[in-house]
């Protein structure tokens, strides 16, 4: 019988070490839409996934290591900024923690969020003449300075 005891005892003693010194699961962060750059009054989400079995989270952001936690998203899984401006540049990160537990996951992947005024467009006349005739045909161009490559013209 002792056997049994101490067969029982080790057999639990070694789950809750292993349970105790497991890794914590991985947070992974994403943003929709995948832009470089965003453009003031845009719209991002950024959600935070934690990749382990399902169980209840709560979920903790944080931006340049700074705590978001009096952010609308505190809590939450996903951190929506409707109209975005300059005041969110910054990496971001996310962590997922137990309910009434002192019990984290590993800190997610930087995301970085750069926001910058919409570029202006500039139209130029193509023409060596400074007057130009109702019958004539002119040429103008149409420029953007930016970064972006997603930029069409209309």
């Amino acid at each position: 019988m002792d056997l049994w005891k101490w067969l029982l005892t080790a057999v639990l003693t070694s789950l809750i070490y292993f349970t105790h010194n497991a890794a914590p699961p991985r947070a992974v962060l994403t943003m929709h839409p995948r832009w470089r750059v965003f453009y003031l009054n845009e719209t991002v989400t950024l959600s935070c996934e934690i990749l382990s079995p399902p169980t209840e989270w709560t979920y903790h952001w944080h931006r340049g290591g700074a705590s978001l936690s009096n952010s609308d998203a505190s809590g939450a899984n996903t951190y929506t900024i409707l109209a975005i401006d300059r005041s969110h540049n910054g990496r971001y990160t996310c962590r997922g923690k137990r309910p009434g537990q002192d019990f984290y996951t590993e800190t997610s992947n930087e995301v970085t969020i750069t926001v910058d005024a919409v570029p202006q467009a500039v139209l130029t006349l193509q023409s060596e003449w400074t007057e130009i005739f109702k019958t004539e045909r002119v040429t103008l161009s149409c420029e953007i300075q930016s970064t972006s490559p997603v930029w069409t013209f209309k």
